[in-house]
This record gives C-alpha cells, structure tokens and sequence, in this order.
C-alpha cells in the first residue's frame, strides 16, 4: 500500500508467457511488490541487510532491517510506489473481484500464522490469446523473435546485460543443476537436515 501504515496488498503476482519459435518461452513471473516475501525471510535467515525501499516496519516507516520488516513495499519503493500498488490493485481487480473470492487484507496469513489447514479462499485469474485472431500466429512467431534479437542486441553500459525476462531464470536453473540448489539456515533447521 503506497504510503500506508497497514499490510494491504500481498505480493499479488503477475505472470506471462509467450511462445518464442525454436527457442525458450519468454516468461515473466513478478511481484508487485518490491520483492516477494521469501526474499525477506532469506534475509532474516542470513541475517542479511535488505535493499534500501523494499520493506517496511509495522508502522510504515521503511527499513533495512529483516527483523524490522513487517510489509512489502510496492514495486516502486518509497518515491514512485503508487505504480507498484496499482498493478498489484489490478491483480487483485481480476483475481479477487472477479472471482469473488478474499481481498488481500482478509487473508489468513501465509506465513507465521497457526493456521494452515483453513482454504484460504484465493482467486486466480488466466488469459489466453490466440495469435491468430489478431494479427496471426506466423506474424506473431517472427515479431517475437525479432523483438528478442533486438532487446538482447541492445546497447548496455559498461559491465551490464540486457536481458528478456525468464533469461536470468533459465541461467540460474542450469546453475542449480550443476552447482546444486543453495539452502538458508533456517530452511535446513526446518527440514531437519
């Protein structure tokens, strides 16, 4: 919630895909909030300072502390979180209004609470477009192969790499694969390991 002192929204997701012709989908999975929960526990864990704007304390007032950290800020962070907090009031406009389902501030918590047996009565909300009723699926194949060549061809400032989204995740998953998957402290004391 953009200038709030209450947890409003959650991380209230946005997801898209689309299919790229004799490569990877291009994939898009995002919070609109500045990062998504587990972020924030990773760090608790770590007992890792958090980025500056991405969190904040029970009454609103942003922090770095991990233990402090109570709410998300929205994507935007302090200065421009309104954009953030109306993304994540459109996912909510189609996956709880829609659907008639729980508002975010009604949900049983997901995390620190005693109860995890009860539904927690959340919506989702899917599109599907097929290409061929706009501009046709053979246009859309060659666009979206287009657009990535030129994204990924874009200039970059020194040291850095234009990336499509779901680039940096299939990196990542092929690192996994051959590193293994890291575990934080407080994940492998609840797991017993």
């Amino acid at each position: 919630l953009y200038d709030g002192a209450q947890k409003f929204h959650g991380t209230n997701p946005l997801a898209f895909a689309a299919p790229v012709p004799n490569a990877r989908p291009w994939l898009l999975d995002m919070a609109t909030s500045s990062i998504p929960l587990n972020r924030v526990l990773l760090h608790r864990s770590l007992d890792k300072e958090l980025p500056e704007g991405v969190a904040a304390t029970p009454d609103g007032q942003p922090t770095t502390d991990p233990h402090e950290a109570d709410m998300l800020l929205p994507l935007g962070g302090v200065d421009y979180g309104y954009k953030g907090a109306a993304l994540a009031g459109v996912a909510t406009l189609f996956s709880a209004l829609l659907t008639g389902t729980t508002l975010d501030p009604d949900f049983i918590p997901m995390y620190g609470g005693d109860d995890i047996s009860t539904p927690r009565n959340m919506g989702h909300f899917v599109l599907v477009i097929d290409p061929d009723k706009f501009a046709g699926r053979a246009v859309f194949a060659a666009a979206i192969g287009s657009y990535l060549e030129s994204l990924r061809g874009s200039r970059v400032r020194t040291g850095g790499r234009v990336m499509a989204p779901g680039d940096r995740e299939w990196e990542e998953m092929a690192r996994r694969k051959a590193e293994g998957i890291p575990v934080d402290p407080d994940t492998v004391k609840f797991l017993g390991l």
